[in-house]
């Protein structure tokens, strides 16, 4: 089921098709940040949450991260035979299921461009199940969050993409956004 933005009657995969890569992956970023703020989970498991977004967001911001680490930081190291090294719903309460769903989201979601900017065209499952319509389905399980999801917010990280990171093309990598930028941009409190 596609969910539409408040502003518009597309989605909002649509909304920012035309914007660089980097505004649509800081655009997931900004609302897996939302997410993860709001998990009330062991150490561990945000400690992992919060390396995972720290490599994407250097890969947003600078670019030097692989793929296969964003991959890896969310899937776990196949080097590992521990099957809790990775991110998954099983590691948090039933309410924050949608939390990690949206922040997985993000992050496979970055991993994907992260291959695609090397010029990578085979990916790991899930990645290559990846696509511009994960955007609308992170968004899914961001509403379905208990707590912490904000449409005003959304909304407003949407229109500060589409009005200043407008791209050629789709594939238009564009310049980095940092994750302060967005967050302020976000300002997830006011409504």
């Amino acid at each position: 089921m596609e969910r539409l933005s408040a502003n518009s009657s597309e989605p909002y995969a649509t909304q920012l098709a035309a914007c660089s890569v980097r505004s649509r992956v800081a655009f997931l970023l900004a609302l897996a940040e939302r997410a993860s703020a709001e998990i009330e989970a062991e150490e561990g498991v945000a400690g992992r949450i919060r390396v995972a977004l720290d490599f994407a967001w250097r890969w947003e911001e600078v670019g030097d991260v692989s793929g296969d680490a964003l991959y890896e930081s969310v899937d776990g190291s196949p080097y590992n035979l521990d099957d809790d090294d990775g991110i998954n719903e099983h590691m948090v309460t039933a309410n924050q299921k949608f939390m990690v769903f949206t922040i997985m989201s993000a992050l496979l979601y970055t991993s994907w461009h992260a291959y695609i900017a090397v010029g990578d065209r085979v990916f790991p499952e899930p990645v290559c199940e990846v696509g511009e319509e994960d955007i609308d389905q992170a968004i899914d399980y961001a509403r379905q969050m208990p707590v912490g999801f904000n449409q005003v917010a959304v909304d407003r990280l949407a229109q500060y993409c589409i009005a200043n990171h407008k791209a050629a093309d789709d594939k238009d990598l564009g310049e980095p956004i940092s994750r302060e930028t967005m967050m302020q941009v976000a300002d997830w409190t006011s409504a």
